[in-house]
């Protein structure tokens, strides 16, 4: 927990570079630093053992009490993504010592977006704020479950910060979240902003 400006701001992050290959039994390198997940779907049945492969895409998604707070958090999903691919394109040293050369503009990948509005919606709902889902996924679960097909994954959470640059600014100053953030393996992005307790949530879901 850091805070700032008076306000409890809350980061998290975990980065999970390395998964099995779907057509197969091999298995892609694995960073030192990467999490192991079990093949448990986020969908919101009794027995999460039992889901299928991607799960149902009507899904609650996303807590909106207005169609105003739709398009407002749609601009802030924008805005963040601009404001990360501002910072990769940058590159930068993070608190670590770890450095990273100007990387590729992330794109926008729907399969992403679905893990990320479904993981700010359990979220808000169970007002919890951690990247275990409340039925026990993990981030590479719900990845593999919204249907992303990739062989690294990394998510940055939020929450109690009220502009996408200023998250931005936060991550990059994190030594968590900094590496996921300028990743030059990641090519996609996905982003979920919603309003939870404790303020304003920001689920951002890397895949490559």
């Amino acid at each position: 927990m850091i805070l700032v400006a008076r306000r409890l701001v809350v980061l998290v992050a975990v980065t999970l570079a390395g998964c099995q290959q779907h057509d197969g039994g091999a298995t892609c390198p694995v960073r030192e630093d990467a999490v192991s997940c079990l093949g448990v779907c986020l969908a919101q049945d009794s027995d999460p053992g039992s889901c299928p492969d991607a799960c149902p895409e009507t899904d609650s998604e996303v807590l909106l009490s207005s169609p105003s707070d739709a398009l407002s958090q749609g601009d802030s999903a924008r805005r963040l993504v601009g404001a990360i691919n501002a910072a990769r394109s940058a590159g930068g040293c993070c608190t670590t010592g770890e450095c990273f050369e100007p990387a590729a503009t992330l794109l926008e990948d729907s399969s992403l977006s679905l893990a990320a509005r479904r993981h700010a919606t359990d979220l808000s709902l169970t007002a919890t704020f951690d990247h275990a889902s409340s039925n026990g996924a993990l981030t590479a679960d719900r990845l593999l479950a919204a249907g992303y097909q990739g062989c690294s994954y990394g998510e940055d959470l939020a929450l109690g910060i009220d502009s996408a640059a200023a998250v931005v600014d936060a991550w990059l100053a994190s030594p968590t979240h900094c590496p996921v953030l300028l990743e030059p393996a990641f090519a996609d992005v996905g982003i979920a902003v919603t309003e939870a307790p404790g303020g304003t949530l920001w689920v951002a879901d890397f895949g490559g």
